[in-house]
């Protein structure tokens, strides 16, 4: 993809609303030349592994298979048949995050190529680990990052993952 200039550290505590529903983006001090679709590709991170509903082992196994139809995607704007999500926390995280693939979509003037997309993401889906969240989030994210190096290992040339 084209390279610009992008955030870097793009998350919901980066972007501010008035009560006039003006947008404001805060803290560049990770802004940098990047791939154009990097600050989608995080905010989908933070929508799929912080906004979704995971309050027990069920939770986590139903978004594992989510996750599976959502990470299956050969195209940037393959359509995911979801099965209906009635929980509306998951309805909201999916769609957003559906959004952000349009976004990254037009951003790249059409072009399909989901790998960088699935670069980006990793990026941000791996640390999770790291961060002080409860163990399921942390499972979700390690679940998340072997879907996206399987779908990778599945679209790229063999031997070429280990190159990027």
């Amino acid at each position: 993809y084209q390279q610009s200039i992008c955030h870097g550290d793009l998350n919901m505590q980066n972007i501010l609303l008035d009560e006039a529903l003006n947008v404001y983006v805060i803290d560049f001090s990770e802004t940098r030349p990047r791939a154009v679709i990097c600050d989608y590709a995080r905010l989908e991170v933070i929508f799929l592994l912080e906004f979704t509903r995971l309050e027990s082992e069920a939770d986590l196994q139903e978004l594992s298979e989510l996750f599976e139809q959502w990470f299956s995607a050969a195209f940037l704007d393959e359509d995911i048949c979801l099965p209906e999500l009635t929980d509306r926390d998951n309805h909201k995280a999916f769609a957003m995050s559906g959004l952000m693939r349009q976004y990254a979509l037009k951003s790249v003037d059409g072009n399909r190529d989901i790998v960088p997309y699935l670069l980006a993401m990793l990026e941000w889906t791996l640390p999770v680990v790291c961060y002080n969240l409860p163990l399921a989030r942390k499972k979700l994210s390690l679940r998340a990052a072997s879907l996206m190096v399987n779908k990778l290992n599945a679209l790229l040339p063999s031997g070429s993952l280990h190159q990027a």
